[in-house]
């Protein structure tokens, strides 16, 4: 599902796909895959916290506070810092130095991962979108998105991601949409079934 931001100026920037599901891994059109075993923990769980954030950005302080409980802040910064500078490292590496410093940018104590596309947020968003087409009487397009998110659903989400979100709370958000989907799913399976009793019928 890769794409492409254009900025104001013209600038064609393309999109950094964040996958959580299946293991960690980042993607950018037309180049390899990096896997999340290529990071540390640390860097791993500073891009699972950005992940789940709101348009994934978070002050430094949260970050601070999710990544290193506990420790002076002080300490913490410096240690935010370092991972920060080593995760930026790896991505130029990896993908070139725009990437490094266009999607991932600290600003005014504000650290986002921009121009990004993360399935643990268009999953869920698909979901409701195939639950408000029912509602409407649209339930052919409403199974084409479900099987869109059960597909990607196959494989199991990064252990260290799916910890965090545990902690955080949002599995039970998940759990709940989770619960709705599948009930839907499974009834639109059923009217199949019966529609094509109907048409063994008529035969």
């Amino acid at each position: 599902m890769f794409a492409a931001d254009i900025t104001e100026d013209g600038t064609w920037i393309p999109v950094l796909e964040l996958r959580c599901f299946g293991g960690l891994c980042l993607r950018v059109e037309g180049q390899e895959p990096l896997s999340g075993e290529a990071l540390t923990p640390v860097q791993q769980r500073l891009l699972g916290a950005l992940a789940r954030a709101p348009e994934h950005t978070l002050g430094v302080a949260d970050l601070l506070y999710q990544l290193w409980p506990g420790v002076s802040s002080e300490s913490a910064r410096g240690s935010l810092d370092t991972a920060l500078l080593r995760l930026r490292r790896v991505l130029a590496g990896h993908f070139g130095r725009e990437v490094a410093t266009r999607h991932l940018v600290l600003h005014n104590t504000r650290l986002s991962l921009r121009h990004a596309e993360v399935d643990w947020q268009w999953i869920p968003a698909r979901l409701h979108e195939a639950l408000a087409l029912d509602e409407s009487g649209h339930p052919w397009q409403a199974e084409e998105l479900l099987a869109q998110c059960f597909d990607a659903l196959r494989e199991p989400l990064d252990a260290d991601f799916l910890a965090d979100v545990v902690a955080s709370g949002d599995g039970v958000l998940w759990r709940t949409l989770l619960e709705q989907a599948f009930s839907l799913w499974s009834r639109l399976l059923h009217g199949h079934g019966r529609a094509a009793e109907r048409d063994g019928a008529a035969l």
